[in-house]
């Protein structure tokens, strides 16, 4: 299928930046501004709802609204609400990937501190990027986690039917019923965005965790290579004529006693024949004691 060009009534996708615009310092500065936003958001303390919109109210802005207008404010609704659900979502994804991701870097941890292969700097790198690596993942897991707990936000109630100072039933208005949908579509909109933030914060701080994890595997991929088993001696080693005179010395000790266990057993070897051959007289012997005794 023939794809169709971006034109005046169709959208463009992004334009590519040039490499050297990515690595400018005002750029890597307001990814640094952002990182520390993110790491100030997961610690921030807010209210549980969204600010009221001042001038959303049942006269203001003038004008009625229709069955049509109505239709488009349920849509807005629906669209706000579905946004709400794939965030709750979206975190609980999050939440099983720090559950997988947490047992490696401890592991990695805890082998890291059994190697003695590594020398002394590499060792301490290895260790502080493997520590910043758990310290993300759980920045991760606390914006993910703050996420399911922001469930507040408005809905139609008893009161856009019923009048409760009048204590009777309202007559019914298009115009009433999509400014209230409005004002709870605004309302869920706007705790939407604070969700989103901490939905962006936990898999930035995923994805910052997963790279600092596989560069401090770099250098534990030599620990497990042959060479790096071999274990090489260093300094002189000196081999004395007493070392060599008391390692003869124990082995015509250990010739000598097998030469002696040699010597018993062929002396066992014979008495056990010696032993053979008496029973075997014995038994003749016992055969021609029965044979006489039956004669008359």
């Amino acid at each position: 299928m023939e794809r169709i060009k971006p034109s005046e009534f169709i959208a463009a996708p992004p334009a590519k930046k040039p490499c050297k615009d990515v690595l400018r310092k005002e750029n890597l500065k307001k990814g640094f501004e952002k990182l520390l936003y993110f790491i100030v958001l997961v610690f921030g303390v807010y209210d549980s709802t969204a600010l009221n919109p001042t001038e959303l109210s049942s006269t203001n802005p003038s004008g009625k609204i229709g069955e049509e207008q109505l239709k488009l404010c349920k849509e807005i609704y629906d669209e706000a609400k579905a946004r709400d659900e794939k965030l709750g979502k979206k975190s609980t994804s999050l939440l099983s990937l720090v559950a997988i991701l947490i047992p490696l870097i401890v592991s990695a941890l805890i082998y890291i501190g059994t190697v003695t292969v590594l020398s002394p700097w590499c060792y301490r790198i290895t260790m502080v990027v493997v520590t910043f690596s758990l310290f993300f993942l759980l920045m991760a897991f606390l914006g993910a986690f703050r996420v399911i707990f922001i469930r507040s936000y408005d809905v139609l109630y008893v009161q856009s039917v019923i009048d409760v100072i009048k204590k009777e039933v309202k007559q019914y208005s298009s115009d009433s019923h999509g400014r209230g949908l409005l004002w709870c579509a605004t309302k869920l909109t706007a705790m939407n965005d604070h969700k989103a933030d901490f939905v962006r914060a936990s898999q930035l701080f995923i994805t910052l965790s997963v790279i600092l994890l596989l560069l401090s595997a770099t250098p534990l991929t030599y620990t497990l290579s042959p060479e790096a088993k071999i274990q090489k001696i260093k300094g002189d080693v000196q081999v004395t004529s007493k070392s060599i005179e008391s390692l003869l010395v124990d082995i015509k000790n250990e010739m000598k006693s097998s030469r002696n266990n040699s010597v018993n057993e062929a002396n066992l070897q014979k008495q056990i024949e010696t032993l053979s051959q008496q029973m075997l007289q014995m038994e003749k012997d016992v055969k021609d004691i029965r044979k006489t005794a039956r004669k008359p």
